[in-house]
């Protein structure tokens, strides 16, 4: 004998009450429903009618699917964790948001990427293997954002062979931020910038003359080593008893990595600004400056006061 069939044949309201009381508490607080009101006496109809406006209310919340499905519904999947809709086609589930209640999330160490971990923040605090659940199960349009505290070093494995990033593994040194995100098939982050160490400074501590036409000059460099990606930045100043266009170039001594050409008034000072990626440098980053066609030009160091006219600054950020 079925539900609906058991409580017809109670007699009394009080009774009838009673038991569908006794059977809300123990189907819990959800409940999922075909959405189908079939002919039926008065109290079943009422009875069956209630399921129906609880799987609406607690939208078809469950361990499992719904056994009727329609596209567009909303099933709360306990199972998983997560909120799901129902594709256009009615023919699979889109996850859409976590049925957790906490969003940002300290870790220290590691605990697969899941399901209900979509659009939840991590905040690593140590270094260790980040582990991702099968592209396939996350599915189209999972993400989640992380970020990794200084001294922390985060190696994402997504499963198996499956790729973030085009690789099967990505490191992400700290301090940095950014976002995981699945198409159903791999990975790909937005943002993760990585600082290494810490900048590398120098400033000329004096004029360096510029008295052979067309010859390049040393401004301020850095001694970077050859090992990783560096990103560069540095401006030079310049002043000039003479009207001279001069030529400089941020570069390792092989590569130029940018370049500019300006020109400085007779008993004016000028000043140019470069910065550029480069990975593993031949030499040390630097900043020439060729005069144009005058002798008579300088490099300055301390035209404004402040003794940082000519200053370089390179990080590693891989």
């Amino acid at each position: 004998m079925n539900t609906l069939d058991f409580l017809g044949r109670i007699r009394t309201r009080a009774a009838r009450r009673r038991v569908e009381s006794w059977i809300e508490h123990r189907r819990g607080p959800f409940s999922q429903h075909d959405m189908d009101l079939a002919n039926q006496a008065g109290a079943s109809y009422r009875s069956d009618n209630n399921l129906a406006l609880a799987a609406l209310m607690t939208r078809s919340s469950g361990a499992s699917t719904p056994a009727t499905t329609f596209a567009g519904q909303i099933w709360l999947d306990t199972t998983s964790g997560t909120r799901k809709r129902r594709n256009a086609a009615n023919t699979l589930w889109i996850i859409e948001a976590t049925n957790d209640e906490t969003f940002v999330i300290d870790r220290s160490s590691n605990t697969i990427l899941d399901e209900s971990d979509i659009g939840k923040t991590f905040r690593a605090t140590a270094s260790f293997t980040q582990t991702l659940t099968a592209a396939a199960t996350l599915g189209d349009g999972w993400r989640c954002g992380y970020r990794v505290e200084a001294g922390a070093t985060i190696t994402f494995d997504p499963n198996a062979s499956e790729n973030i990033d085009g690789a099967t593994t990505k490191v992400v040194i700290g301090p940095s931020s950014g976002v995981i995100v699945c198409n159903g098939s791999l990975f790909y982050t937005v943002g993760f910038v990585n600082f290494v160490g810490s900048p590398i400074t120098n400033s000329l501590s004096g004029d360096v003359a510029l008295n052979s036409a067309a010859t390049y000059f040393t401004g301020p460099s850095v001694a970077q080593g050859t090992v990783g990606t560096w990103v560069a930045h540095g401006t030079v100043t310049i002043t000039n008893s003479a009207t001279d266009d001069y030529l400089c170039k941020l570069w390792d001594g092989t590569t130029v990595i940018s370049s500019t050409v300006f020109r400085v008034g007779a008993g004016l000072f000028g000043s140019a600004s470069l910065s550029g990626f480069i990975t593993s440098p031949a030499g040390n980053i630097r900043i020439s400056v060729a005069p144009g066609g005058t002798n008579t030009g300088t490099l300055a160091f301390n035209g404004s006061g402040n003794s940082k006219d000519c200053t370089i600054t390179a990080i590693r950020i891989a």
